[in-house]
């Protein structure tokens, strides 16, 4: 089946770079599966055009949420 979906999953990095919501992905390309395409886009780094886009379409809650996975904002448990 990954023969199958590699035409998607290329297209779906082409539309996140281009500053794509996850939302909009899976409407564009019939996807059901929002765990596939996070799967996908896993590691990927958009450009600063791509953020741009994103924080124009989903203003402060993209940036809220870009800042809750920066590697320095984890803090190791203590006890």
């Amino acid at each position: 089946m990954g023969a199958v979906r590699s035409p998607f999953k290329r297209k779906a990095i082409a539309l996140r770079l281009q500053g794509r919501s996850y939302n909009d992905i899976l409407r564009m390309l019939k996807l059901t599966s929002k765990g596939t395409l996070s799967f996908w886009l896993k590691g990927l780094t958009l450009s600063p055009e791509a953020k741009k886009e994103t924080t124009r379409k989903f203003g402060d809650r993209f940036e809220t949420k870009l800042a809750k996975i920066q590697p320095s904002t984890f803090k190791a448990n203590k006890k």
